[in-house]
């Protein structure tokens, strides 16, 4: 049996983070979520999660500070940059947040490697 991952969701509304905690806990991981990054570095460090889920509240200055201490803390973990303009950022580890939660929990368990649904 698989071990639950632990997953790590960091933007400036918390709002938004509740909402994204609930559809992550379908997947039946851990998930932590926090608008400060202090927080987020000590859930790094004492959790080691295996996803780090950005939200596109995030300025791309605090996305380049969490990634750096993410790689710190966490090297190799995986990432998810979430958009809100259909655009994204950087590829493969990017998910549009206007398709839907079941769109958004499919992803995560697709980074995530593993069958978590």
């Amino acid at each position: 049996m698989t071990n639950p991952a632990c997953i790590l969701v960091y933007g400036r509304d918390y709002k938004l983070l509740e909402t994204r905690c609930l559809v992550l806990e379908l997947t039946g991981g851990d998930v932590h979520a926090t608008t400060k990054l202090l927080e987020a570095e000590r859930i790094l460090q004492e959790n080691h999660p295996n996803l780090l889920v950005l939200c596109y509240t995030l300025n791309k200055e605090d996305r380049a500070v969490i990634l750096d201490s993410a790689q710190r803390f966490c090297p190799g973990i995986k990432t998810l940059m979430l958009t809100a303009d259909g655009q994204p950022d950087t590829g493969e580890g990017d998910h549009d947040i206007f398709t839907g939660a079941r769109a958004f929990k499919a992803k995560v368990v697709e980074v995530l490697g593993e069958n978590r649904a």
